[in-house]
This record gives structure tokens, sequence and C-alpha cells, in this order.
């Protein structure tokens, strides 16, 4: 009788260990096989991309609504300029753009010689380039959201306007390439219309005309 005890224990102690053996054997538990672990990672960081994207959409959302909610007559002027001109915002929104951001690297570059000061210098600068955005982001929101919803007498709030406007132009970024790069054209035409009203009179483009 012992002997049939000790003979079970010893086969089920065995079966055990043969058991955990195949557990921690690479290719033959499916939560530790290497193709398994490659699907959860690819899956994860498409889940986390697609959580980038759509917080990137709704920020720029919210960028638009603050600039036209702080600077209503600046927007209002670059939404003149950008329906007075095209090519000519798109090329000087480009122009800035590239100019700000050389200088905002090239300060932080020069920060890292020890004065503190220029990378200060280098924030500030960078946020010059994306205040201007924002500002040309929710003038083109306003031409957008304007058309959108029939405003042409603009009835509709502000920020009805910008907000139906900004949600479809920050939209785009959903959709890759192509959504991409209409953003990054409306981006450089708002950064254009943006900087030319630095140089515009106050009172120019307060007064919008109808689309």
């Amino acid at each position: 009788m012992m002997r049939f005890l000790t003979w079970v224990v010893y086969k089920v102690l065995a079966l055990g260990a043969t058991s955990a053996a195949a557990a921690t054997e690479p290719g033959t538990n499916p939560l530790t096989r290497a193709s398994n672990l490659e699907g959860i990672r690819k899956v994860l960081g498409l889940l986390l991309g697609n959580l980038f994207v759509v917080s990137l959409v709704l920020g720029c959302v919210a960028l638009m609504l603050i600039a036209a909610a702080l600077s209503p007559q600046r927007v209002a002027r670059a939404e003149a300029a950008l329906r007075r001109g095209r090519w000519k915002t798109v090329v000087l929104g480009v122009v800035s753009g590239v100019v700000l951001l050389m200088v905002a690297m090239a300060l932080g570059k020069a920060s890292e010689s020890g004065i503190p000061i220029l990378g200060v210098a280098s924030l500030l600068v960078f946020g010059v380039l994306v205040w201007l955005g924002a500002v040309g982001l929710a003038a083109g929101a306003r031409v957008v959201g304007g058309r959108l919803l029939g405003d042409a007498d603009a009835l509709q709030s502000p920020w009805r306007v910008v907000g139906a406007g900004g949600l479809v132009i920050a939209g785009s970024l959903l959709v890759p390439i192509f959504g991409w790069a209409l953003f990054l054209y409306v981006m450089c035409r708002g950064v254009g219309a943006a900087t030319l009203t630095l140089f515009a009179g106050r009172d120019a483009g307060d007064v919008v005309p109808g689309a």
C-alpha cells in the first residue's frame, strides 16, 4: 500500500514538473509565445498612436477656440487676409515658419553652452510660432465653419463657427498622408495670414466680407 501511494505521489510530482517546464519553454505557452507578444505590442502601439492623433486633433481645436476668444480682431484680420490671397499667404507662412523654427532651434542649441537665457528665448520664439499657427488656424476655421453652417451674414456664435470649422480642419489629421498634407497646407496659409496681421493696421479686416 505504501509503495502504491509513493508511486502515485511520484507520478503527480513528475507531471507537475513537466507542465512547468513546458510553460516556460519558448513557443509552448500561448501567453509567452514570441509571435503573440509581437502581436500584442503592435496592437498596443496602434492604440497609442490613435490616442495621440485624437489628442492632437482635440488640442488643435482647443487652440483655435482660445485664439478666437483671446484675439478676435486679429483672427478677423487673418481671415480677411485668407480671403484676399492664397499663394502669397502660403509662401509667407512657409518662410515665417521655417525662419522662426530655425531661430528657436539655434537659440536652444546655443543655450547648451551655459547661457540659460537663450533657452528661454528659444521657448518664446517657438511660442510665437505656435500662437501664429493658432491664430491662422482659427481664421481658417472661421472660413470653413461659416461656409458649412451657411453663416454668410455672421449670425452664428463665433465659438460655434470656429468649433465646427476647427473640427473639420483638425479632423483631417485622422486621414493618413492626404489629410496630413491638407492640414499642413491650411497651417501654412494660416501662419502666413497671421503674419500679415502683424504688419496690417488695427482696423484692417475687422469687418469681414461675406464668403
